[in-house]
């Protein structure tokens, strides 16, 4: 044999065994992503959710390990129920604490107690990295899409060119949500849907709201509101054709998982933003009567423009010191784990 045959067989050797040596990394990593989604679905089992998708498929040599799973529904009896027809879980083998979460086909979201929703955000992903030192991170990147009403003719759906949902780098127990680039629209009252909005009324706005105590509202709601766990509404900026509102403030829950709160809203054109409230249903007829008429009284006396405080207190949702009914259930305490799990 000669030296340049015997280089070629080493190079050879070498590229076999660089080659089996990917696939056997390849293949471990696949094994372990397989562990690690079933190790998800059995702790969330055991926090008393109940979780459920079809057989995974594993994938992505000879890049990434991908595990999809169809048919996934998520059940919460506090909350709702949310499903979606796959969820994709993708790493790279050679970085296996970042994660890769998409869901591309249209999700379903049926909260307790509320209008079920049809969300289509065919672009969105999550990411999530961790180190050895326990540190984290998290981010949501929604692209443009749409929500909206499940039924036929959506009385409210929401629109936005991207929005998203990250923890605070400087302080891993803040969550921070924010459209605030291109913002977003929202449809209210019939013709909620993109190619029939002549019946309905548009708001469009930004938003960027703070959730403090995460690691505390992973306990329990109670141990989130002792902690003095707050959302802080930093900037949501809503627009009708012909009125403006602007909301800041600080908003936690009650014992009974309601908002309470106080939150300050700057409003032009009062009487515009409370029909749009009408239309989505937010106050009934003789609210919005009674609303419009407080805060006209108030833009007069203020020159044109209203700054009103909107409560959650006791139990109740006041704007402008109009009863507007029941403050919103944002986190109530979970029953014990079935221990049939």
């Amino acid at each position: 044999m000669t030296l340049r045959g015997s280089y070629r067989t080493i190079a050879a050797g070498l590229a076999f065994l660089a080659f089996a040596a990917h696939a056997l990394v390849w293949r471990a990593g696949v094994a372990q992503l397989r562990l690690g989604v079933e190790a998800w679905v059995d702790d969330q089992r055991a926090a008393g959710l109940d979780v459920r998708h079809g057989p995974l498929r594993l994938g992505g040599y000879p890049f990434v390990l991908t595990a999809r799973a169809p048919d996934v529904t998520i059940r919460d009896g506090t909350l709702g129920d949310w499903s979606t027809d796959e969820v994709s879980v993708t790493l790279l083998p050679w970085a296996p604490g970042a994660l890769t979460l998409r869901a591309p086909k249209p999700q379903r979201l049926a909260l307790v107690d509320e209008a079920a929703w049809t969300l289509d955000f065919p672009k969105a992903v999550a990411r999530l990295a961790g180190d050895d030192a326990g540190a984290w991170s998290m981010q949501i990147d929604t692209g443009p899409g749409a929500a909206a009403e499940a039924r036929p003719r959506a009385a409210r759906s929401i629109r936005t060119d991207g929005a998203r949902l990250r923890v605070d780098v400087a302080d891993p127990t803040t969550l921070v949500a924010e459209a605030a680039s291109d913002g977003f629209s929202m449809i209210v009252g019939e013709g909620g849907r993109r190619d029939d909005q002549a019946g309905g009324r548009q708001l469009s706005g930004t938003a960027r709201v703070r959730l403090s105590g995460l690691d505390a509202l992973a306990l329990s709601p109670a141990a989130w509101r002792a902690t003095g766990g707050t959302l802080r509404v930093e900037s949501v900026a809503l627009r009708t054709e012909d009125a403006e509102a602007d909301l800041r403030g600080d908003v936690s829950i009650d014992a009974s998982g309601r908002a309470r709160g106080d939150l300050t809203v700057k409003l032009t054109n009062p009487g515009a933003l409370v029909g749009a409230l009408a239309d989505a249903g937010a106050v009934d007829d003789a609210q919005a009567q009674t609303l419009t008429a407080a805060l006209t009284l108030a833009a007069i006396a203020g020159g044109g423009v209203v700054n009103a405080p909107f409560t959650f207190q006791d139990g109740r949702t006041r704007l402008a010191g109009v009863d507007l009914g029941p403050a919103p259930m944002l986190l109530a305490e979970q029953p014990p784990p079935d221990a049939s799990f």
